[in-house]
């Protein structure tokens, strides 16, 4: 296919052009069947509870109590949204050092999705925050959360889209360094770029794609 905006051709199974990083999806919608999931931005209140699940993974992947973690996200009726990885993990007596490595990288997922809540005013796409923000100090872990998400708001579209373009173009310089033995950014994280870029992908609906099998194409 062809770049609307450079014009040069580029490969079809990229969100975005090779070339001038020109986001394609809506060309590429244009040729794809009816059937297609649309991207469609979550609701406030889902990325809230998204946050509060997001938060319970982290915590269990620090030691924290499972029983009393799995208790409170029933009882708030958070349990329907986890993902089936989460409740595996969560269910677990005793998880892999790949589970609890994996868990414990959310965080940086989840940090993307308080700023996108505005309750984190700036976010570095690849760095983990200097100001170590603390989490139950944020959310309401453990607690009451009705209020919390009812109350929600998310930032304007313009603002995430903004955000979106700088980690897609962050990620893409850590894959094309490693691709072609480069030196990788210094002033990324490719743990953190990674995590930041699945979190903004599910938090825009990237191809109606659901928590666990979210992609992070470049």
């Amino acid at each position: 296919m062809y770049c609307g905006n450079c014009g040069k051709q580029t490969s079809d199974t990229n969100r975005y052009c090779e070339h001038c990083h020109f986001d394609l999806i809506h060309i590429q919608k244009l040729l794809t069947d009816d059937d297609e999931p649309e991207d469609e931005f979550r609701s406030a209140a889902a990325v809230a509870r998204r946050c509060l699940v997001l938060c319970s993974v982290v915590a269990a992947s620090h030691g924290e109590d499972r029983t009393k973690i799995l208790s409170w996200l029933k009882s708030e009726g958070l349990w329907d949204d986890t993902s089936p990885k989460e409740r595996s993990f969560l269910q677990s007596k005793k998880p892999t050092n790949k589970q609890l490595i994996n868990a414990s990288w959310r965080v940086e997922a989840l940090y993307l999705l308080l700023w996108a809540l505005r309750l984190i005013p700036s976010l570095d796409v690849g760095k983990t925050p200097s100001e170590q923000f603390r989490l139950t100090e944020l959310l309401p872990f453990m607690g009451p959360t009705s209020e919390f998400i009812n109350n929600s708001e998310l930032r304007r579209e313009g603002e995430i889209y903004e955000l979106n373009e700088k980690i897609y173009e962050a990620h893409w310089a850590v894959r094309d360094a490693r691709i072609n033995s480069k030196s990788s950014p210094k002033d990324i994280d490719p743990g953190v770029i990674i995590e930041r870029h699945y979190g903004i992908n599910w938090l825009m609906g990237y191809c109606g794609q659901s928590w666990d099998n979210v992609t992070t194409d470049t």
